[in-house]
């Protein structure tokens, strides 16, 4: 059997035979990417080939892993069932589903992170799948490695003698001595996943294809005839993306996946299924979204609207009468989508201006109408509430993650809209450019509501090294995120007319809004470690909704009375002439707290995700803004007597980190294509340097610079396909130059810098 940690160690070639003669179908692993280094199906067949014979065996193991920059990994089938925990919440996890179950590993390997236990089960009686998860949003699941079947659904585990891997228990001589888990184990494992418990698909009927049944396959499907699938690599994995989301990860999406990537790469499946795993299994919401995938093949020609309608309208039909009555109320009538991502709107104020946005939307966006509706409340607080012993005011930084067009100007203005009717327009301000103008705008109005229409410049100007206007805004927000409750000391600039004095107690809400893609391209690594970032409540926005006729344009009195009556509270609102008995700003009304509130369990949760998640600064404000929005709320519901409940803050905490979590598996997802990026420079650093390369192979065309094919793909240590898409992506950007030497089988590919 293959030794143990506590045994003498083989050699790496002995393990490896070992692990092979234990019934494992290892294979090359690239230690870096951890990518296989060759395709599964030829290294299979080479595999078998040997197992009969222990010599050869031995030689081709011995062959294939005589660098030591190659790990190793086993496929994984459909009689195998691994899990992997990650985290001490999920091992714990793990171990109580197997006590229930009175099973027990007699397979354990110890990885960096956690373990690996190792089951057998019959694909006649069960089924299960793939499942992958983001240990940052969810520590408590388990990762699932499985076969749908022998072939399909595969997944690939690297085991000893790799780096970081070691055997913790071994009671087999070989795979068949695992113990077996049946369909009740596995169905817990996807039920403490949040997930359904897994059935084989039923088998579709003579004609059918994936695309066929559900109106929302039947649309994709039309929508992907517009997208060749033999993209450059980095396109290609945003389609792969884009109907993860849409299908939240789903065996649909995955066939759909597949189907569509083998009409141009008949090999696609493996790829696929080892890429839709990485996306994670929790639908956290990433920043490509199906959106993006409907944008290219609207830019391929294709008709949005004209097959959303169809596949809306997607019904059986048995008689040509049928059918034609079908198609001519298609024709006189657009179908409105269900609304997507439709939080639950709290009582009170925000609830009731959050369904007024929706009402006079052209385009219904629930998720922006509550953000713009809890930045409204806030900033009609007017700095005259604090929560009782967090010393927390209610201003309000927030950011729309919306593409053009989708909806978010309405809510982005809602705001302004209704300080008009109160006569508070003068408290609002959009489009201030610098530090210094904010401050002036503050001390003559303490209380501020700004709306930024595109903020990611701002976002850049956080990190920038060099002065600008913008990066002095973006400092400016920074210091006055907390500023609510003290005196902002002012600014002297040389020239003495643009001193700025003191303001006491200044008061700013920011309601701002950019695309995704414009968010991604300004955020870095140091956005979520300096504060930036998590000073603000961003909200990414679902795929764009048809446009429509608004419900309602007017805004109903009884609203109005109901901001009215908040706005009164404060004696600051200098022509309502209230006297100081209401609360000031210098002595506000105190929100109250529930007693037993779980607050310092999530102040714990949150500083635990902070040490271990790399975009973890993002959760570092997460209590104060939970405290924020949970005191916005209870304003909203009784000014007089405002009362955190053990409701409202379930509800803002809950709100609160599903924003953080979207925007933290956001920028997780998105660094696949950032990693593609980092590829690319790696590649045209090859290039560039290839004159200094010592491989006497091509010594003679290294010398002129020129880099062969073969030379790049090898220092790459990356399949053909993903070499292809990064020399595509390389072309077309001007960087690289690509061609041929010789002629006939003798042409060969080179490249070399622009």
């Amino acid at each position: 059997m293959p030794v143990t940690g506590q045994e003498l160690p083989l050699t790496r070639t002995d393990e490896i035979f070992d692990w092979a003669v234990f019934g494992f179908d290892v294979i090359p692993v690239n230690r870096v990417d951890k990518a296989t280094s060759t395709k599964w199906t030829p290294w299979l067949e080479k595999l078998l080939a040997t197992l009969d014979d222990g010599d050869k065996l031995y030689d081709l193991i011995k062959q294939t892993w005589k660098t030591d920059t190659l790990d190793v990994g086993h496929i994984v089938n459909n009689t195998l069932f691994v899990l992997d925990a990650d985290t001490q919440e999920s091992l714990a996890a793990l171990e109580a589903i197997e006590a229930a179950h009175s099973v027990e590993p007699k397979l354990i390997i110890q990885t960096a992170k956690g373990e690996h236990h190792y089951f057998k089960r019959d694909p006649e009686t069960t089924y299960a799948r793939q499942q992958g998860y983001s240990s940052t949003n969810h520590p408590e699941r388990i990762d699932v490695k499985t076969g749908r079947s022998d072939t399909d659904g595969r997944a690939m585990v690297i085991i000893p003698p790799s780096q970081n891997k070691s055997v913790r228990l071994n009671e087999c001589d070989s795979i068949d001595d695992l113990s077996f888990v049946d369909q009740d184990f596995i169905d817990a494992v996807f039920k403490h996943n949040g997930q359904e418990a897994p059935r084989k698909p039923e088998p579709r009927q003579a004609g059918e294809s994936v695309y066929t049944g559900a109106p929302k396959a039947k649309e994709v499907g039309e929508i992907l005839k517009h997208i060749p699938s033999d993209l450059d690599y980095s396109e290609w994995l945003k389609v792969l993306m884009g109907l993860h989301d849409k299908f939240n990860g789903s065996d649909t999406g995955l066939e759909i996946a597949i189907a569509w990537s083998e009409t141009t790469n008949a090999d696609a499946s493996a790829e696929v299924e080892s890429k839709w795993t990485s996306f994670n299994s929790d639908g956290s919401g990433g920043l490509t979204t199906f959106n993006t995938v409907a944008k290219m093949a609207e830019n391929n020609g294709a008709d949005l609207s004209a097959i959303s309608v169809d596949a809306m309208n997607h019904v059986p039909c048995s008689t040509p009468e049928e059918l034609a009555a079908a198609l001519t109320k298609a024709a006189q009538v657009t179908p409105q989508p269900p609304v997507s991502s439709n939080p639950h709107f709290p009582d009170g104020l925000v609830g009731e201006i959050a369904q007024h946005t929706i009402d006079t939307a052209h385009r219904k966006q629930p998720l922006a109408a509550l953000v713009s509706a809890l930045v409204s409340v806030a900033h009609f607080s007017d700095n005259s509430f604090v929560v009782e012993r967090y010393d927390t005011r209610l201003n309000l930084y927030a950011m729309l993650l919306g593409d053009t067009g989708s909806g978010k100007d309405h809510p982005l203005n809602m705001g302004q809209k209704l300080a008009k009717t109160v006569k508070l327009e003068t408290s609002c301000k959009e489009g201030v450019a610098s530090g210094p103008a904010i401050l002036r705008a503050l001390g003559v109005e303490p209380s501020l509501l700004l709306s930024l229409d595109e903020v990611s410049g701002l976002i850049k100007a956080a990190n920038s090294e060099n002065h600008s206007f913008q990066r002095d805004l973006a400092d400016e927000m920074l210091k006055l995120y907390n500023k609510a409750g003290s005196i902002h000391t002012g600014k002297i600039y040389a020239n003495k007319k643009d001193n700025v004095d003191p303001i006491e107690y200044p008061f700013l809400s920011i309601m701002s809004a950019t695309t995704p893609a414009m968010f991604m391209d300004a955020t870095t690594q140091l956005d979520t470690d300096n504060g930036f970032l998590n000073r603000f409540l961003v909200a990414r926005m679902p795929d764009t909704p048809k446009s429509r006729a608004p419900d309602k344009t007017d805004i109903p009195q009884p609203l109005i009375d109901s901001i009215k009556k908040l706005t009164d509270l404060s004696n600051t609102l200098k022509h309502l002439g209230k006297t100081n008995l209401n609360p000031t700003a210098k002595k506000p009304r105190v929100i109250t707290l529930e007693q037993g509130l779980p607050l310092d369990k999530f102040s714990d949760d949150c500083d635990a995700k902070i040490s271990t998640s790399l975009q973890g600064g993002l959760y570092g404000r997460a209590l104060q803004n939970s405290l924020k929005v949970a005191g916005i709320v209870a304003v909203g519901i009784d000014c007089d007597k405002p009362h955190i409940t053990a409701d409202i803050w379930q509800w803002a905490s809950e709100f609160v980190l599903s924003c953080i979590d979207g925007v933290a598996a956001g920028i997780e997802k998105e660094r696949v294509v950032s990693d593609f990026d980092g590829q690319c420079k790696k590649a045209m650093s090859f290039v560039d340097n290839v004159r200094s390369s010592n491989d006497t192979q091509y010594l003679t065309h290294s010398k002129l610079g020129h880099a062969n094919h073969s030379w790049l793909l090898k220092r790459m240590k990356c399949n053909t396909r993903e070499l292809g898409g990064i020399i595509a992506t390389l072309v077309e950007r001007g960087d690289l130059l690509k061609f041929e030497k010789g002629e006939g089988r003798g042409k060969t590919v080179f490249y070399k810098s622009a």
